[in-house]
């Protein structure tokens, strides 16, 4: 094992106060050095091997899209949630725009009906956001 593997190991397994339960150890750096390398499929087994930060994951999302769509869109998917629990009118533009970006994505990947479905589970997992669910219904 690598030493920033083990790093990252050490530091996930400290206790916090604020933790009740082990989180996920944090492979934003594997992330971000991967990234810096040019090594997508480096970065693509560290984001999914751990927790990492979102901008990251929205930036391999992005370098994955012209090569690898199917896996932009998961990681796009993962990361709508995460900006939506913010629970702040700038999140919910921020989590529309990326659904946007995720709904010509699927379409061009003959996903739309996938694309509804999404949709669906977004709007009742969020139903008591009613802000977020009115820019979401908004969306064509």
């Amino acid at each position: 094992m690598t030493k920033v593997a083990e790093s990252i190991i050490s530091e996930a397994a400290k206790p916090h106060y604020w933790k009740s339960q082990p989180l996920a150890p944090n492979y934003s750096l594997r992330v971000e050095i991967a990234l810096w390398e040019k090594d997508l499929e480096a970065a693509w087994v560290a984001a999914g091997t751990g927790s990492c930060h979102r901008s990251l994951l929205l930036t391999l999302a992005g370098k994955l899209e012209p090569s690898r769509p199917n896996d932009a869109i998961s990681l796009y998917r993962r990361v709508v949630p995460i900006i939506v629990e913010e629970t702040n009118n700038a999140a919910y533009a921020e989590a529309i725009n990326l659904i946007r970006k995720l709904g010509r994505l699927m379409k061009a990947q003959h996903q739309l009906r996938q694309f509804d479905d999404y949709r669906a589970e977004l709007r009742a997992r969020f139903k008591p956001k009613r802000n977020f669910i009115k820019l979401l219904d908004g969306l064509r």
